[in-house]
């Protein structure tokens, strides 16, 4: 895969229903084929059997006569299996045993069908022997920093200092916006839209046909996956899995930066929609339910956002990222006696996040009316 669908939302069920079947499980599950053949089998084994009972060995003309009678039936019957692309393999036994050893190629043709479905009753899957035969590990990853820098895919070894991509965008030379460039395509991340716009308007030909073509790389990308995920809704549009995996595309195609106000609008619309009815679909979820009033609170629906968040705590959800979102859809309505009194009722994020987010635990220290210690405020009181 290519390294651009890191950032691209994915999902282990949606692989596995988008993946090509495996050649080996298709041949392995067609059991029907089998039965068909074992069917066709004892027909003809009984026939064969009849036909030597009755003709042999005074009627030998009238013996092979009907032998071949009985291969072509059995080669009619093979030649319709294959036409319509199902399992013929059997089929295929029978007519060659029976075609040279008669009844004998018919019993062991029979045979053969029964040890096929004993063995199919303990038998693995193709990618769980191969598995346990070359089993797949994750490289961790100092493995993947040494590997890049022993291959030369990572520059690390040199002495260089790091320079934002805004900054090469702006002031840097040609051979330096088209390394910043190129680093921002393979690894692309929203925070590189503002730097992407301002290469797409740089006074050199060259870099402004570089930032395009790097942005259509990640469209195509997205588009690629959007037709993929839309093609499996239309086909399972009730399975929760796939219609949240394609809320999650929709959403971060929409923050990705790159596109213009009327598509990234259109996007968010429709991820808050598949949210929605995911929603409807598994209403404990409360990660969606969060993703949603976001979606509300980005689209500058405030009031939505803040109505919605109220529901879902009174609905019983109260985690800390729901209050934290809940305060600031609060904040962004102007509903700031709500927003105090919430802030209170969670008061304990304040210790919570006092190390982790010391600007969030400071602003709710504010709004509940603590006074700000100097730890977090800088050494202002």
């Amino acid at each position: 895969m290519n390294r651009l669908h890191h950032w691209i939302p994915t999902n282990p069920v949606i692989e596995q229903y988008l993946a090509p079947p495996d050649v080996h499980e298709v041949h392995r599950a067609r059991g029907p084929g089998a039965m068909a053949a074992f069917l066709l089998a004892l027909i003809m084994t009984l026939a064969h059997a009849l036909n030597l009972y009755l003709f042999l060995p005074d009627m030998v003309p009238v013996a092979l006569l009907v032998h071949a009678v009985l291969v072509l039936a059995t080669a009619v019957v093979a030649r319709l299996f294959i036409r319509r692309d199902m399992d013929a393999r059997f089929f295929m036994i029978l007519l060659i045993a029976t075609a040279f050893l008669g009844v004998y190629g018919g019993a062991g043709t029979l045979l053969a069908i029964v040890f096929y479905f004993w063995h199919m009753r303990s038998s693995l899957p193709f990618i769980e022997w191969f598995q346990s035969i070359f089993p797949s590990r994750e490289p961790s990853a100092p493995e993947v920093i040494y590997d890049n820098i022993v291959i030369g895919r990572d520059e690390a070894a040199q002495s260089y200092n790091v320079v934002p991509f805004m900054d090469v965008m702006e002031a840097g030379s040609e051979k330096q916006k088209r390394e910043a460039l190129s680093r921002m395509t393979v690894r692309f991340d929203p925070a590189f839209a503002p730097a992407f716009r301002r290469a797409l308007q740089d006074k050199s030909n060259t870099i402004r046909v570089q930032a395009a073509t790097a942005v259509a790389i990640i469209e195509h990308q997205f588009s690629e996956r959007l037709m993929q995920l839309t093609g499996l809704y239309q086909r399972m549009p009730r399975e929760p899995a796939v219609v949240i995996a394609l809320a999650q595309h929709y959403d971060a195609y929409a923050f990705t930066g790159i596109l213009d106000p009327q598509r990234e609008r259109a996007n968010r619309d429709e991820a808050l929609r598949l949210y929605m009815e995911y929603i409807q679909l598994m209403p404990q979820d409360e990660q969606a339910r969060i993703y949603a009033g976001r979606l509300m609170l980005r689209g500058g629906e405030t009031e939505r956002a803040a109505e919605w968040f109220s529901e879902c705590v009174r609905a019983g959800f109260r985690s800390d990222a729901l209050t934290v979102w809940y305060i600031e859809s609060l904040y962004a309505a102007g509903r700031y006696a709500e927003l105090r009194a919430v802030a209170g009722q969670g008061a304990a994020l304040i210790d919570a996040y006092r190390v982790a987010n010391p600007a969030l635990a400071e602003s709710l220290m504010l709004w509940v009316g603590r006074i700000v210690p100097p730890s977090l405020a800088g050494g202002v009181v």
